[in-house]
């Protein structure tokens, strides 16, 4: 239900950093992509809302015991960039995994063109582990998980 015309339009503007993202999205795509991963006993996806708008999306890979899962974000709206939403997903993503599977270390890529990313994730705790031509490994293990200072009232409900 949460996939709307915007979010689709957000996805449509976003040429760079997302690897899933084929340039004909629609409404009907992005719902069925959407689906497979709530189906999927490994996937997930979460949304940010801030005044019941979706404002970004986490999605993580391989949630699995003795694994360590990979994710990525992508805040819709480019106004809504650089306002603690990114670091708010990436915060609250590894804070879920952590206290309702047990995930104690998590990892992603980033493009090296993508500079905003990787000083946004930084703050937080990740490190970089591995660098080549393209980008960026980093990795994040929860003793380094370091909550932004925005971040106060914390619950799962």
């Amino acid at each position: 239900m949460d996939v709307t015309e915007s979010y689709v339009q957000a996805l449509k503007r976003q040429k760079k950093f997302l690897e899933n993202n084929p340039g004909d999205v629609d409404i009907q795509w992005q719902q069925k992509y959407v689906q497979s991963i709530l189906s999927s006993s490994y996937n997930a996806i979460c949304g940010l809302f801030v005044n019941s708008e979706l404002i970004g999306t986490s999605g993580i890979q391989n949630i699995r015991p003795n694994e360590i899962p990979s994710f990525g974000i992508f805040v819709l709206d480019e106004r809504s960039r650089s306002k603690g939403y990114g670091k708010t997903l990436c915060w609250a993503t590894f804070y879920i995994l952590n206290r309702c599977f047990n995930i104690t270390c998590i990892t992603a890529g980033i493009e090296k063109t993508n500079i905003a990313s990787l000083k946004m994730v930084l703050p937080l705790g990740f490190k970089i582990i591995d660098e080549d031509e393209k980008g960026f490994k980093i990795k994040l293990n929860i003793e380094d998980l370091i909550k932004p200072i925005f971040i106060d009232k914390v619950f799962i409900e």
